[in-house]
């Protein structure tokens, strides 16, 4: 296996109705992308992305380091997202890095800038949510 070529994951996941998953090659080429699309409230994306790399022949252990989006979206699938991204690369002893929305320009720039944070870090580190906004917390309704 040491001719094996290491594999990034790349995802965008933050928006409650779609994510972009790939796996690129450390120059950032694709090898495999998929977009998804999910119907409000079931978004599954662990099992997702588990299909995806059952697809491309690989499992989590397959994976040399994470390149992930962190926000601004939609709360819930910004926390999703990020808690099985972390637990993934705390798990596997990966690396994993975090770029806002509005640090890149479209998926391209993405992989790009991501390949140069994940080339930097040397250790896994927790990746922190940009939610864009404060809390739209509402007060419940008196009965």
């Amino acid at each position: 296996m040491a001719n094996e070529i290491k594999k990034y994951f790349v995802m965008e996941a933050v928006d409650v109705d779609k994510a972009v998953l790939a796996l690129i090659d450390i120059n950032g080429k694709i090898l495999a992308k998929q977009a998804m699309r999910f119907s409000t409230g079931k978004m599954k994306l662990l099992s997702r992305i588990n299909e995806f790399l059952g697809k491309n022949r690989l499992k989590l252990s397959g994976i040399s380091g994470i390149i992930t989006v962190t926000g601004p979206g939609s709360f819930t699938s910004i926390r999703t997202s990020l808690s099985i991204i972390n637990t993934w690369a705390a798990v596997a002893l990966i690396p994993v890095v975090g770029l806002s929305r509005q640090d890149f320009l479209n998926f391209d720039d993405l992989i790009k800038r991501g390949i140069a944070k994940l080339e930097k870090t040397k250790r896994s580190k927790i990746i922190k949510p940009f939610y864009g906004r404060p809390p739209d917390i509402t007060t419940p309704r008196v009965k």
